[in-house]
């Protein structure tokens, strides 16, 4: 497992503490808060490697934070977990420069594998982006918008974009 400072944003106590757990076990230090915002006054104060975050009822100004860390001097990494129902947060999380998702429910190794890979590569190295990561931000970058949303169609086993919708 690769080493590093993690700062966990979840809105869930129980898998806020499942996930901190999880990436102590694996000899992470882990910072874990309960908003975006409390996520970028910690990172002001104390950058992070790695950001994770969980991303069930986000708000779209809330995505506004992986622009903002991205801008950083020390600019993190950033993984987002999200619900298989709000796969159109993953596409928006992935147009405005998060690094790489992960579908909830997940199993363990996913999350520890995922963090891994993450904290391997080094944050400002931006041509490390996964093929499937970049199609997805071109996708988002290009994808006719109706009413604010975009809908995506992920695989879980390919996670790749297979079909994209606008919603009415």
């Amino acid at each position: 497992m690769a080493t590093g400072r993690v700062l966990l944003v979840h809105e869930s106590v129980g898998t806020r503490a499942l996930l901190t757990d999880l990436l102590v076990q694996e000899g992470l230090n882990v910072e874990a808060v309960d908003s975006t915002y409390a996520c970028m006054a910690r990172f002001v104060d104390e950058p992070a490697d790695l950001v994770v975050m969980g991303l069930a009822d986000v708000h779209e100004a809330e995505l506004e934070i992986i622009p903002a860390l991205k801008k950083e001097e020390r600019a993190p990494r950033v993984l987002v977990l999200f619900p298989s129902p709000r796969r159109d947060l993953a596409v928006r999380a992935l147009g405005k420069g998060a690094d790489g998702y992960v579908l909830e429910p997940f199993y363990r190794d996913e999350v520890v594998g995922a963090t891994s890979e993450m904290l391997t590569v080094r944050a400002d190295l931006t041509e490390t982006t996964s093929p499937e990561v970049a199609a997805l931000r071109r996708v988002y970058a290009t994808a006719p918008v109706v009413s604010g949303d975009v809908v995506c169609d992920l695989s879980a086993e390919r996670h790749c974009a297979t079909e994209i919708e606008t919603v009415s």
